[in-house]
């Protein structure tokens, strides 16, 4: 009696809407299909860590339900003006959360605020004097992967991930042209059909509201998009791929930052963009079905927001 006290009050607790049976049965996946949970932008630094696991709680709930193959995260975990002990306590208990609650199943984007970057050192710091380096974000965040740039793989489905770094960075780093060449080899090497590519900025907001693309995104477009024409390309470092002998498509990028829910659809790979985590105290996330016959992502929204069936490189 206890547990089930417990789960209809961490239910309410959640203010997740849409909570009836019709959407396990409108989700069932087929036997080819892949299912996942996706949220982005949490921006719960200056939670408790009570709420934290209630928020994690809820997330498991939903995911153990569906039986999604993992759970997934845009980025974003730290707000502004944190201490570093702050933010890095913070994203230790996030790491503990996650391993407990989805173990090796739980996979996340480096967001520019997880940077720190907007942190201070101490109370009595200057702003920004906070960040953390690279080193430590590998660290702390991307232990089991080595980086904060890793793939990973699912049935159907080689995932890339990347880290877009801070959204005041606009020009191409060193580090970024490494995870550029890095990515342009795991496409070389890419052993199945479908390829997905997170991460967590593709585009800014410029000063009159429109959306720019971040430099560093439209170059991991302008690869994948070489790789789905199985063209060759040279990069503006000089480095060459040669993707005529491949075999496999790249079907979508997904991303987060910009807090809307909205697909770039400029080029012939849609960008799908994800609103942010909890706003006005309700929960809202995706539970994610890639139907691969259909070349479609069916998304569930929990929460605020629409459902969404969007057409995907299949």
């Amino acid at each position: 009696l206890g547990k089930y006290i417990f789960f209809v009050l961490l239910l309410f607790f959640c203010s997740c809407q849409k909570q009836d049976d019709s959407i396990i049965e409108e989700y069932s996946a087929g036997d080819d299909d892949e299912s996942f949970l996706f949220f982005t932008d949490p921006h719960l630094s200056w939670s408790t860590e009570r709420e934290l696991d209630s928020h994690m709680s809820c997330l498991q709930l939903y995911y153990s339900a569906e039986n999604c193959d993992f759970c997934l995260c845009g980025g974003d975990w730290l707000n502004r003006d944190e201490t570093f002990c702050q933010a890095y306590m913070c994203l230790h208990k996030v790491n503990s959360l996650a391993d407990s609650y989805f173990a090796d199943k739980f996979y996340s984007v480096l967001g520019n605020h997880d940077t720190n970057y907007q942190g201070k050192l101490m109370e009595s710091s200057s702003e920004y004097s906070g960040i953390f380096n690279q080193e430590m974000i590998d660290e702390l965040l991307f232990q089991r992967f080595g980086h904060a740039y890793y793939s990973f793989e699912t049935e159907h489905t080689k995932w890339l991930v990347l880290d877009t770094g801070i959204d005041w960075d606009a020009g191409m780093t060193p580090y970024r042209w490494e995870q550029i060449r890095w990515m342009g080899e795991e496409l070389m090497q890419a052993g199945k059909k479908h390829v997905i590519v997170v991460l967590h900025i593709f585009a800014n907001y410029c000063s009159d509201g429109e959306f720019v693309t971040q430099r560093f995104a439209d170059t991991a477009m302008s690869l994948a998009m070489a790789y789905n024409a199985k063209d060759l390309i040279e990069l503006d470092d000089n480095t060459i791929f040669d993707f005529g002998e491949t075999s496999g498509s790249v079907a979508c990028f997904m991303c987060g930052h910009c807090h809307v829910d909205h697909v770039f659809n400029e080029t012939s790979i849609p960008v799908i963009c994800t609103r942010r985590f909890i706003k006005d105290g309700v929960i809202s996330f995706d539970l994610c079905r890639l139907d691969w016959e259909k070349g479609q992502m069916i998304m569930t929204r929990i929460g605020d927001g629409e459902d969404r069936i969007i057409n995907i490189v299949s």
